[in-house]
């Protein structure tokens, strides 16, 4: 203890001394001695953490110039099964099921920032699991790549913590805290741990996003950054019109600041991705081909920038002819250069629209000549506002197999059509029954009233019909009530009980008309916050799916949150519905690719389509996907035992109250240390349970201790 404090603790005891009557100054040296002890009893409490960790390791075998193509195989991904590399370039198999890592994202153009390592945990001085109060390694002088920090932690206490690189930024306003940007982050699970019993502990934690054995790291969601995409598509129409027939295309970003300024840190951290979605697969890139991308009908291509300055940048299309003839190429500086387009964030960003389309001319290589036009597709996702993701848990990417989960659609079935039901579908009583029934989860629409309330609705636009019947039966009560808030379902079903909640979106169709006649809607980042702030304060330790129809919700659903997994619904190729306009959303081949490329959980594909081609069952599987499904198909009960035969992971279907004897949750039998057999043998319908798929699982029966390989794991 340095002298100052001994004064002071001196000056303390001897005012305790005269308090007590002690007169006699040896009284003095007992009091000291005393408030020592105490002092150090209270240092006691926690022990000096040092973490040491490898910042290299475990990242994908990709750089800049590297490509994702998962329908070849190509340089990070093989079928099946993902591929990282060490330092020192050995490379291992990840597990299916685990999340599926994306190239790191790229500075457009230069930049001075440097990506850091910080460690955030379950104790108060790692965070309480919040970015912005994490704790930042430095890296060491001998070796940049070894990483490391020192914490103090409550010592005898299990603390629980994860890594994640990101940047942090200074605040644009001065004595704000600053603004951290998570770009890849640790997922496991079971995080890191430890309980300390001693004053100092140093831990050595191996490699980032390694631990137990097995590499789970996921890409970041939008903390603090605004996520701008520009799409071009043959949807509607070519989205091109010019007089040179075969385009190629390439995007150019610039960012004007004059002078230095906490903002011009944000500026460095705008990150460009180019993807090219089709039926044949998806790849991504962090650069592009001198030339650009050749503009396909079939295909998606997208430009995905994240930034800290949406209002603020300037974006070049520069057009190049496909085929050139040998002496254009020679006799030129820039072959093929036919046009350019520009366009400012501002032009969209400043409307208030996050989602619509702009038309930008095209001017002349040589002049200031109009000589064409292009359609943009854009679309622009915010963070939440009003609420933060901690990093505590994440399920986005995770998933347990199982025999196929039974999911009660819209609770214990459609009564649409089915007017002979006393129990109405979406409500409280509906979900239960299902629950009593059986059902892992219970599938329902989530709309937005007027007042921007969620409520559980089927149909977009509402219809008033006469409900005197229901209304004069005896057992009506609030369970029976139509139209229940989200709130009130998440109070009055059980826990145990997992919700596939469907965000119901407009669609529009091929020949233009839209559902329920509808053009207009919420706008989307108002509509989603909402909804995800419902469900991220209400759903304690429920299981959650979210699942949409519309690619673009399910986009910003991944972005906006780091917790539940999202699946692409989607109808496939069928006679039983019209077209729809997007292309992403017209077959469920691209529909996979579509999950891939955005890295979702997976598709809620059409029974119909499964049915005449069960392969896609196996196809997504190999490519990481979890595949549910749904349609009236799913009513028939052969068709739901050729489903489990061929792996489905869900069968969304009606009248499940009616296929099933009472019997306990699946979810609960296993909270009670019970196994998957308990629940088949009370079953009506004569299921079996499936075995894992060919691929490595990671999760097997184990019935002696009442394990499961099943399901969305809450552990």
């Amino acid at each position: 203890m340095k002298g100052r404090q001994l004064d002071q603790m001196l000056a303390i005891c001897s005012g305790r001394r005269r308090r007590a009557g002690v007169e006699k100054d040896e009284g003095a040296l007992d009091f000291v001695f005393a408030e020592i002890e105490s002092l150090h009893l209270c240092e006691s409490l926690f022990s000096l953490i040092s973490f040491c960790l490898c910042g290299s390791h475990g990242q994908l075998w990709c750089d800049t110039d590297s490509e994702r193509d998962y329908s070849t195989g190509a340089t990070a991904y093989k079928p099946g099964v993902l591929t990282w590399c060490t330092e020192s370039g050995a490379a291992g198999d990840m597990w299916p099921g685990e999340p599926l890592l994306f190239p790191e994202r790229h500075p457009m153009g230069e930049s001075n920032i440097c990506e850091v390592i910080a460690v955030v945990g379950s104790s108060e001085t790692l965070g309480g699991w919040c970015h912005q109060k994490a704790i930042t390694l430095k890296p060491t002088e001998e070796d940049s790549t070894l990483w490391r920090t020192s914490v103090q932690v409550p010592r005898g206490s299990e603390t629980k913590y994860r890594y994640f690189k990101g940047f942090v930024l200074e605040s644009t306003n001065a004595g704000g805290p600053c603004q951290v940007i998570v770009n890849r982050w640790e997922t496991h699970q079971l995080p890191r741990h430890l309980s300390p019993s001693e004053p100092e502990l140093v831990v050595d934690d191996g490699n980032f996003g390694e631990h137990n054995g097995a590499v789970c790291v996921d890409s970041g969601w939008l903390t603090c950054q605004t996520e701008i995409r520009l799409r071009l598509h043959y949807s509607v129409k070519p989205p091109v019109s010019i007089t040179k027939k075969k385009l190629k295309l390439m995007l150019e970003g610039v960012e004007e600041e004059e002078e230095e300024s906490p903002s011009s840190w944000h500026k460095m951290t705008t990150t460009l991705e180019i993807s090219m979605v089709s039926d044949e697969g998806c790849n991504s890139r962090h650069s592009q081909p001198e030339c650009g991308y050749a503009l396909e009908p079939k295909r998606w291509t997208e430009y995905t920038i994240h930034t800290m300055d949406p209002d603020n940048l300037e974006l070049t299309f520069e057009f190049f002819e496909e085929d050139l003839s040998e002496t254009v190429v020679q006799g030129d500086a820039h072959p093929g250069h036919v046009g350019t387009a520009c366009l400012l964030s501002s032009s969209f960003v400043e409307n208030g629209k996050d989602l619509g389309v702009v038309t930008l001319p095209i001017m002349s290589r040589n002049s200031r000549q109009t000589i064409g036009k292009v359609r943009v597709d854009y679309l622009v996702t915010r963070p939440i506002q009003g609420l933060q993701c901690d990093m505590s848990q994440s399920f986005t990417k995770h998933w347990k197999k199982r025999r196929a989960l039974d999911v009660g659609h819209r609770g214990a079935g459609s009564t649409h059509a089915a007017k002979h039901h006393k129990i109405r579908e979406n409500t409280i009583a509906s979900f239960l029954s299902a629950a009593n029934h059986g059902a892992a989860f219970v599938e329902f629409d989530v709309h937005l009233s007027k007042d921007l309330v969620p409520i559980l609705a089927h149909t977009t636009a509402m219809e008033l019909h006469d409900h005197k019947d229901l209304q004069d039966e005896e057992e009506y009560v609030d369970e029976h009530q139509p139209f229940p808030t989200l709130s009130q379902i998440f109070q009055a079903v059980p826990e145990n009980v997992g919700f596939n909640i469907e965000l119901k979106w407009i669609s529009q169709f091929k020949d233009g008309s839209w559902d329920a006649h509808l053009s207009s809607y919420f706008n989307m980042n108002q509509f989603l916050d909402i909804i995800l702030t419902c469900v991220l304060q209400n759903a304690g330790k429920r299981k959650i799916i979210f699942s949409c129809f519309d690619p673009d919700v399910c986009t910003m659903v991944r972005q906006k949150q780091n917790k539940y997994p999202i699946l692409f619904l989607t109808q496939g190729v069928t006679e039983l519905y019209p077209e729809l306009m997007d292309i992403r959303c017209q077959s469920t081949k691209i529909a996979m690719s579509f999950a891939q490329s955005e890295n979702i959980l997976g598709i809620s594909a059409h029974t119909d389509e499964l049915l005449k081609h069960m392969e896609f069952i196996r196809e997504a599987h190999s490519k990481g996907l979890v595949v549910f499904c749904w349609g009236d198909y799913n009513n028939d009960h052969e068709n739901r035992r050729m489903l489990r035969e061929h792996d489905i992971d869900g069968l969304i279907y009606d009248r499940i109250v009616d296929d099933n004897l009472e019997q306990l949750n699946i979810f609960k039998v296993e909270e009670q240390g019970g196994t998957l057999k308990e629940v088949i043998k009370t079953c009506a319908c004569s299921t079996r349970s499936i075995p894992c798929s060919s691929m490595p699982c990671p999760g097997k029966v184990h019935e002696a201790n009442g394990e499961s390989d099943s399901g969305l794991s809450s552990s």
